[in-house]
């Protein structure tokens, strides 16, 4: 088989494995809207593999690419070097390609947005839940009956019942 040939099989997986990627992304937002998050990590696994996939196979695009033309790492510069029904597929598979990796942008902005919330307001909870426990006045009674020392941080508890 030639390198034309090979390109647009490979612009054909880099479309589906796009795909993909949206899927995962959509995946994970709903997980993330249910503060699912073990489901999110186990995700988050899948994704950078399919990501590292992905990023393959855009070196292997770029070898073909070489193959056709040493001086070019484009394929709108090896387009007049392939064949007309390879060139007008490969340039429609292009174009879905770049749709679908707007997509897949603007889906990981979202997911990122809502991490980052999720992150925040449980900072926000923890700091909260740490002023209530903290006593409010320094003058309070310890184990002893004496007044106890004025201390902010986390202590064991001693007593007896």
């Amino acid at each position: 088989m030639s390198a034309p040939r090979y390109i647009q099989e490979n612009l054909s997986r880099q479309v589906q494995a796009l795909r993909g990627l949206l899927a995962l992304l959509e995946e994970e937002f709903a997980l993330l809207r249910e503060s699912r998050s073990q489901d999110v990590t186990q995700l988050e696994l899948s994704l950078q593999e399919l990501m590292r996939q992905i990023m393959s196979e855009r070196l292997g695009l770029r070898r073909l690419i070489r193959e056709v033309d040493p001086n070019s790492s484009r394929l709108s510069h090896i387009a007049d070097f392939l064949p007309p029904e390879i060139r007008e597929a490969s340039a429609q598979l292009a174009r879905l390609m770049d749709a679908t990796e707007q997509r897949c942008a603007i889906q990981a902005e979202q997911n990122r947005v809502l991490a980052l919330a999720l992150h925040d307001q449980s900072t926000a909870l923890l700091g909260y839940l740490h002023e209530q426990i903290v006593p409010r006045q320094g003058n309070t009674y310890g184990a002893g009956g004496r007044m106890a020392r004025q201390s902010i941080e986390p202590q064991l508890l001693r007593g007896r019942f």
